[in-house]
């Protein structure tokens, strides 16, 4: 596989071993090496390279972005080092205060620490083994025989391997007679197979008998761009001096300096066995739910994110076209399901409740060995409460907290009895879970962060829309449900009525959702103002940056449009519901853009205020008045940073989270 920037050389932090020239023949050259003083081999050398100290985390990540660099990977091995003795530059020093707070305990989080630092410098982290071709493993016994006689001895091994992994302490164990003769420590497979070799024989078969089998499998929750068990010739011939029967390991999910020649030697050692089991040697199921656009996005980003974990997870559920375009077979359309408010779910509680059953049903039937449920409580709550009720063991996380720091907080004991674990997009949810006696929750960040920098540069819009110098672009953003659009997309028809004649040359932009993309055209057809339609989400941000303002129902949207500080105008109403919560509700506001900055930085329109009269003299007042309209962009300014935490992007923590339940 090449880069999917393949004008561009690959960058390759190299350590030692044989693995990094591979990845740089495999590009014909195309590379920028840093050598990892000590580590990594001389033959590097030949191609454009710097070699650096282990400390120097800025110095490699400047010379990479110097040498156009857009993509890079870590390989090959590194003795563990002393730090007292290490120099570090800036970079290195970020890493150190990392690690000295505390909160990255473990081998896989100190690499997701150094995943994260150069991903903030701008560098793509890619797996090594996407470039390696047939140098994973493959399925199936390698040598002349089979499993058979020490299938025992391997179950209990991937049992023992599995409960090591979770802890984050090694990726091998070497049983046999279904003991646990050796696990991995802080030396290495290497290592643990030299102190196995010098057991009593009594414990070991010989040459011409042996018993038991070394299992190297990942550990549920590393990252496999950087992390992924390796197996060389040289264990191979650890493993027959340990008077091993074989090496079993997770197809796709190793990588081996020549994997051909590790065969043909297992081959010569006799061997037993070498190979992957037919059979998943990992769990890996995961059933996933999203009931509305953003959960589609976020269930998408999820599945990237677990494949890159583990290569062969498999995922079932529930999704939009982005869960589609990540092979996600839905049971039943997205849609049918992506309601809110009385208003909307009692015409259709018959249907609603016929596809609750349909999805409780694919639980039970393909017991899945997690499952993720993306927001839309109204759905996802009841099949959560009834899968638990009939499968008490399954695994159930929630993804995206239900407000409970809002209104109902008695709602985080009863998510307890139903849900194993929350992952939660705001740092002070998991204290509000705490202090209400709820489900285990977890911070893992809000993803909208990073995809607006994912999409940066932002097409020029003005230009590909056609617009003149003397448009005025107004962003409209009426909901992605169809009673949001049904109620909000009246109101703002009005409001521009009101501003006709007002803003000469106003151009309305919506974005579309696709599943809402054909009732707001119909809807909007009739505008004073003829709206442009947007629908890719880089033109959307696009859009946001090109805008004088924004009239916007209250959601996600709000969150986007704060991130490119565009001054927008909120508008909702959800009926006599609505009218009860927000008496109900202990915060100033439920624009969550004004909760988290503490400011009224967004005006809201609630209720009865949703109401075109109301709403268009201060969004005239925005579009017309630079000084006001200077006021919110000041107001916003620091949203981005508030939004932003540093360390693994939000899907990867929450992949790594959904993982280690398994």
């Amino acid at each position: 596989m090449s880069p999917s920037q393949p004008d561009k050389p690959l960058g390759l932090i190299a350590g030692s071993g044989a693995l990094p020239l591979k990845v740089a023949k495999a590009q014909n050259g195309a590379v920028f090496v840093v050598a990892l003083e000590g580590e990594a081999d001389e033959t590097l050398l030949q191609y454009p390279h710097i070699v650096s100290p282990i400390g120097r985390m800025k110095a490699a990540a400047d010379a990479l972005l110097d040498a156009g660099c857009a993509e890079m990977v870590i390989i090959g091995g590194i003795q563990r080092p002393n730090i007292e003795k290490l120099e570090f530059d800036e970079g290195g020093q970020w890493f150190l205060e990392q690690v000295m707070s505390g909160a990255h305990e473990g081998d896989d989080q100190l690499l997701k620490v150094i995943i994260a630092y150069f991903e903030m410098r701008g560098l793509t982290v890619c797996a090594a083994q996407d470039y390696l071709g047939d140098q994973t493993g493959k399925s199936g016994p390698q040598t002349g025989h089979d499993y058979v006689a020490h299938q025992s001895d391997i179950d209990r091994a991937i049992e023992v391997a599995r409960v090591m992994g979770a802890q984050d302490i090694g990726q091998s164990v070497a049983v046999g007679r279904r003991l646990v003769l050796a696990v991995e420590g802080p030396e290495g497979t290497d290592g643990m197979l030299q102190r196995l070799r010098d057991l009593s024989p009594e414990f070991l078969g010989t040459a011409d008998a042996r018993s038991g089998v070394l299992v190297k499998l990942p550990k549920p929750q590393q990252d496999r761009r950087v992390d992924i068990p390796a197996i060389g010739r040289r264990t191979v011939e650890l493993a027959a001096a340990a008077q091993l029967a074989g090496i079993v390991f997770e197809a796709g999910g190793t990588l081996f300096d020549d994997f051909e020649a590790v065969v043909a030697l297992a081959e010569e050692k006799r061997f037993v066995s070498l190979g992957a089991r037919e059979t998943k040697l990992m769990p890996g199921h995961v059933m996933i739910i999203a009931g509305e656009t953003s959960g589609d996005a976020l269930g998408a980003d999820l599945m990237q994110a677990l494949r890159r974990r583990q290569s062969d997870v498999m995922v079932t559920g529930i999704g939009g076209p982005k869960m589609s375009g990540e092979g996600l077979a839905s049971i039943f359309p997205m849609s049918e399901i992506a309601l809110m408010g009385l208003k909307e779910i009692l015409p259709r509680l018959p249907q609603l409740f016929k596809r609750v059953d349909e999805a409780v049903e694919h639980a039970l039937a393909t017991e899945p060995d997690v499952m993720v449920l993306i927001d839309s409580p109204e759905f996802n709550h009841r099949v959560a409460k009834r899968v638990k009720a009939k499968r008490p063991e399954a695994k159930i996380i929630c993804y995206v907290a239900p407000h409970v720091w809002a209104w109902r907080r008695g709602r985080a004991r009863k998510m307890k009895k139903y849900f194993d674990a929350v992952m939660a997009f705001l740092p002070f949810e998991p204290e509000v879970f705490a202090t209400n006696d709820g489900p285990p929750c977890h911070f893992v960040g809000h993803p909208i962060v990073d995809r607006l920098e994912e999409l940066e540069p932002l097409p020029d819009f003005k230009k590909k829309y056609r617009l003149k110098a003397d448009d005025v672009p107004l962003a409209i953003l009426p909901g992605s449900r169809v009673s949001e659009v049904n109620e909000l997309v009246p109101v703002f028809g009005q409001v521009l009525r009101h501003l006709d004649g007002r803003i000469d040359n106003l151009r309305p932009i919506i974005p579309l959702v696709p599943h809402m993309a054909d009732r707001v055209r119909e809807m909007t057809a009739h505008w004073p103002n003829k709206p442009i339609y947007i629908e890719n989400e880089a033109d959307k941000f696009a859009a946001f940056a090109a805008s004088r303002a924004a009239l916007a129902s209250s959601g996600t949207a709000t969150m986007e449009l704060a991130l490119c500080g565009l001054p927008t105008v909120v508008a909702y109403n959800m009926g006599l519901m609505g009218d009860l919560l927000v008496r109900i509700m202990p915060v100033p506001s439920v624009v969550l853009v004004n909760l988290i900055l503490d400011a009224p930085a967004m005006p809201e329109f609630l209720q009865d205020r949703c109401d075109a009269a109301e709403i268009a003299p201060v969004l005239l007042r925005m579009l017309e008045d630079d000084d006001v309209n200077n006021h919110y962009r000041d107001k916003l300014g620091g949203f981005r940073a508030a939004m932003r935490q540093a360390g693994e992007k939000p899907a990867g923590r929450a992949a790594a989270l959904t993982l280690s339940m398994i």
